[in-house]
């Protein structure tokens, strides 16, 4: 069970040192249920939440409630679709089609999103969410390596190729929810 201070720990280490902190978690054994429940989990809850209270004052309990709900889904969703996804997709560029990988190569990319969305509510921040929202996408792009072994010639095209269809499924996913 990882405790709140490893969970902090571990976001710190991705955000601070993902370099490093990338091959520690490939030798990591995957643990998929250990991972959502005890880090996805509780980082898109505090990120719900958040959304939560910036949008209670404005559209009421029950509109940012139902939001706060709907998108904590999405998020344990999307993750779970852009990881297979992943999975899928690295063997076509020569990388390792590891389901357990792609996952933590996902959920680990995340952080820095969850981690920004804690200060959706301070409107003058917005332009740090957007930053946060690219570092995610470097955060992606250097464990692509380590967690899935996607050659460095490969990298890029299968980084750009599993967006745009991560993009157009999110899309879907956030269509359907709503």
């Amino acid at each position: 069970m990882l405790s709140r201070m490893q969970l902090i720990q571990r976001a710190q280490a991705i955000l601070t040192s993902p370099k490093t902190e990338w091959p520690i978690i490939a030798a990591e054994p995957n643990q998929p249920q250990a991972l959502y429940l005890q880090y996805a989990l509780p980082l898109a809850a505090a990120s719900a939440l958040a959304g939560f209270l910036a949008l209670v004052w404005i559209a009421g309990f029950g509109a940012a409630l139902t939001s706060a709900f709907v998108g904590l889904l999405f998020s344990l969703l999307s993750i779970f679709l852009v990881a297979k996804l992943a999975a899928f997709l690295a063997p076509k560029f020569g990388g390792l089609g590891d389901d357990g990988a792609a996952l933590k190569l996902v959920v680990y990319s995340n952080t820095a999103g969850w981690v920004a969305s804690l200060f959706i509510f301070i409107p003058v921040l917005g332009w740090v969410l957007a930053l946060f929202g690219l570092y995610g996408i470097y955060l992606f792009w250097t464990g692509v390596g380590p967690m899935l072994r996607v050659p460095e010639d490969r990298k890029l095209l299968f980084v750009l190729s599993l967006a745009a269809i991560a993009i157009i499924l999110n899309l879907l996913i956030g269509a359907i929810l709503r």
